[in-house]
């Protein structure tokens, strides 16, 4: 009968299962596994299920319910006693609360249906185990088979202790975490039998210790509530309860919690304590470490970690306490005299001491001149004088780049510090650096923080050279061994907007080029890197895509069409599957298409360019759509520039370098009507065969086709009498009825701009809602409902009321945008 049910069990937990039976050294291992991993033994238990309430000791503890279900003896009433739960141990409740549940059910649930070979192999085997003592030898064979699929080298009992370890260490860090003292200390006196194999997964005899720590002294003297306002020293005591915050780059902020930062608003007072916390204790806190190199790995956070991460804030530098995990009392005692020595200056005055001492670490002079140059410190550092705080950190700067000028990494965060600082009277200084040095990567820094501190000199230099394609020796590599540091270049570039710069960065497009290989992967990029929108601010990338609408061949990347979704890959690396563009019709689509360089870049210059004809690889008709896209780039490419504000608020797009489309064609107003020359060089969007006459409208204008905003650029009347405008949008450059347009009203000037914005400033911080109401909806007789909405309006303009009034007007000249017709609205 038991061999039948085992069988049937097998069965149901994957099939098909062998019926053999365990080799005898199996046998033997997994009967050894009840005394080498302390396993219950399952004969005479019963297999139940309970809702445990856990708490902590103290009265900050939380509660929390947990689930348990695993083998109970005969005397589980007893209250306190532990239940196995899946090589875990819990307090549970008294027997009464008990729920009696079946074995091999909870087998089948746990391990069935693919269950074992996602399953650890230490678990399978402590369910093997079990099996095997309850007599199922057929299904105790079958569970090693497929724990050794998994781990063929290791001793069986060895997985299980290893596993079960891990599970108890687990409950023990989480219970500790959630201040669970009683239950943290069972799972954590659990692991005593098992220490050698809980050793790899952190430091439990530690925690062990403290858990033990805590429980005696909760008993001794119970923690009450403190009303009165806390000393340093009680301070220091209470961050065994620091808890950290997971930083989105995996990181521990430790100092975000409450009792850290009381420490920090203590400022200098609080360094002596924390020194001899450091020094002597040996307490841990409530945060736990997950090792990221390895799956497990559990490391409570110790109390002295914390006190040497405010002793570097407070004193400025951490590199003075490199060391102290190893040898906490000699950092101490090294910190202690750093203390003695200066601790009577304010901070800004030690850290600039630290920058002139020739004998201080490298690391704690770039510390230094980080925190100099950073707020609320860099009001008080730009005040020293003799020498500067400037001249301090380009004085560190020459000590750490050393006489041959060797080690550029250690002496660039000098440089940032110096821009971050903004002492512009230090850039003479940085710019004979910069003539006098041969290393390129150096004169980029160099180049980059004289444009930051207002001397375009030694950029323009530079760009000379890159527009000429004499490159100082390296650059043309510095892309493959230091991407953002060109990226960086091509960004100032960008925002410089100097003949120099602009010259330099059309270079680029030139295939002769040396940096046109790096430029064109950076402006093609399928997935761009951190940083490469750099490269699509300026028109120069316009430039460079017009010469790839040329290059039909294969890109390597494909897209398919399935269902509603784009699919595309460029071999390695698919995308999310993406909507198709509102703008592309699936109908007119293959299923699937390989793309070409020339396909890639019409999809990139859609992206930046307003009025670019789509195009897209799937197209049935994409060759004739691609020529399309020649013809328009041809003509709008060679003047294209970024739109004004209004012009972008009229196309419906953000303004700025991170606005899509980022550019438009150039296309000013003509005082006459357009010529077919006038077309054909990219100045006007349509012509009349001479038959045609400018109408009287202010140009550029704003108005919608559709639903589309649109920005007019032309407008003519024909032969017949019919006004005929030639309208930009996102996606097309063309002739269009007046009589299809609505909302069509001149753009408003700068001027108009700025006199709306300070109209409905004023009206909001008087409280007139009439006036806000005819600033924003154009009509003095306004209906309800405007009514309504210019109220919240100018009840939010008064919650700004903490701003100076020149400080609300720019935000709102920012915000206010024309609408098409009349008025204006808030973006």
């Amino acid at each position: 009968m038991l061999r039948a049910r085992a069988l049937a069990l097998a069965l149901v937990v994957a099939a098909p299962v062998s019926a053999g039976e365990l080799a005898l050294d199996d046998r033997r291992a997994l009967e050894a596994v009840f005394e080498a991993a302390g396993l219950l033994d399952p004969r005479g238990g019963r297999w139940v299920r309970a809702t445990a309430v856990v708490r902590g000791h103290d009265g900050f503890a939380t509660e929390a319910e947990v689930e348990v279900e695993g083998w109970a003896d005969a005397g589980v009433a007893r209250p306190g006693r532990l239940v196995l739960l899946d090589l875990r141990e819990v307090l549970v409740v008294p027997d009464t609360a008990l729920i009696p549940t079946d074995f091999e059910v909870a087998l089948d649930r746990a391990l069935g249906r693919g269950g074992a070979a996602r399953a650890a192999p230490g678990a399978v085997l402590a369910w093997a185990a079990w099996a095997l003592r309850l007599g199922h030898e057929a299904l105790a064979a079958d569970l090693v088979e497929r724990a050794r699929a998994r781990a063929p080298q290791g001793a069986i009992e060895d997985l299980v202790r290893a596993e079960r370890a891990w599970r108890l260490l687990l409950v023990a860090v989480r219970a500790f975490e959630r201040r669970a003292d009683d239950e943290a200390l069972l799972a954590a006196r659990a692991l005593a039998p098992l220490g050698d194999a809980a050793d790899a997964y952190g430091p439990w005899r530690t925690l062990l210790a403290d858990l033990e720590r805590r429980v005696r002294e909760a008993q001794e003297a119970p923690r009450g509530l403190v009303l009165d306002e806390p000393t340093v020293e009680r301070l220091v005591e209470l961050l065994e309860d620091v808890v950290g915050e997971r930083t989105p780059a995996g990181g521990l902020d430790l100092l975000g919690d409450p009792t850290a930062r009381d420490l920090l608003d203590a400022e200098d007072a609080a360094v002596p304590a924390l020194l001899d916390c450091l020094e002597r204790d040996a307490r841990l806190t409530r945060t736990v470490e997950v090792e990221r190199v390895r799956a497990r790995g559990l490391h409570p956070v110790p109390v002295r970690q914390v006190a040497v991460e405010l002793l570097g804030e407070l004193l400025g530098t951490s590199a003075l306490l490199e060391g102290w995990s190893d040898e906490p009392g000699a950092v101490a005692r090294r910190a202690r005299a750093y203390w003695a020595a200066h601790g009577d200056a304010p901070l800004e005055e030690r850290l600039r001491r630290l920058l002139l001492d020739a004998a201080a670490p490298p690391r704690a002079r770039a510390e230094a001149s980080e925190r100099l140059s950073r707020d609320p410190l860099r009001a008080f550092a730009l005040r020293l004088e003799g020498p500067t705080a400037a001249e301090a950190i380009l004085r560190a700067f020459e000590q750490d780049l050393g006489p041959l000028a060797l080690d550029v990494a250690q002496a660039s965060p000098h440089l940032a510090a110096l821009v971050a600082l903004g002492d512009e009277r230090i850039a003479p200084a940085l710019e004979a650096h910069h003539d006098a040095t041969l290393r390129p990567s150096l004169r980029l820094e160099l180049a980059l923080a004289c444009e930051a501190l207002g001397a375009p000199g030694p950029l323009d230099r530079v760009a000379t050279q890159l527009a000429a394609g004499r490159l100082f020796a390296g650059l043309e590599r510095l892309d493959q061994e230091a991407p953002i540091p060109l990226t960086r270049l091509v960004a100032a570039l960008a925002r410089a907007g100097r003949p120099a710069a602009d010259a330099a960065l059309l270079a680029f497009a030139g295939p002769g080029h040396p940096l046109h290989t790096v430029a064109r992967a950076r402006v093609l990029a399928f997935t761009p890197l951190e940083g490469d929108d750099a490269w699509l601010h300026h028109p120069a990338c316009l430039a460079l895509l017009r010469a790839v609408l040329e290059d039909e061949r294969p890109s390597g990347r494909r897209y398919r069409l399935v269902g509603d979704r784009i699919h595309a890959s460029d071999g390695e690396a698919p995308t999310v599957p993406a909507p198709p563009p509102a703008w592309l019709d699936p109908a007119a689509c293959e299923g699937d298409a390989a793309s070409r360089w020339c396909d890639e870049a019409a999809l990139r210059l859609g992206d930046l360019l307003a009025g670019t004809p789509r195009a897209h690889p799937l197209l049935r008709d994409r060759d004739a759509r691609l020529a399309d896209v020649r013809r328009f780039a041809a003509r709008a490419v060679p003047g294209a520039r970024r739109p004004t504000l209004l012009e972008a608020a009229a196309l419906g797009v953000n303004a700025g370098p991170w606005g899509r489309p980022g550019f438009i064609p150039d296309l000013p107003p003509l005082d006459r009507a357009a010529t077919a020359a006038d077309v054909e060089a990219g100045r006007a969007v349509f012509h009349l065969d001479g038959r045609g006459r400018r109408a009287p409208l202010r140009l550029p204008a704003m108005a919608e086709v559709g639903e589309a905003p649109a920005l007019v650029l032309q407008a003519e009347v024909d032969a017949d009498g019919a006004l005929l405008l030639g309208v930009l949008t996102v996606d097309a450059l063309r002739r269009v009825p007046a009589a299809e347009v609505t909302g069509l009203r001149p753009l408003p000037t700068p001027e108009e701009h700025a006199a709306a914005a300070a109209a409905l400033v004023d009206a909001a911080l008087a409280g007139d809602v009439d006036a806000v109401a005819a600033v924003v909806f154009g009509e003095e007789d306004v209906s309800p409902s405007a009514r309504s909405v210019a109220r919240m309006l100018q009840e939010e303009l008064q919650d700004l009321s903490h701003l100076t009034r020149d400080e609300l007007l720019r935000w709102v000249h920012g915000c206010l945008r024309p609408a098409p017709g009349s008025g204006w609205r808030m973006q």
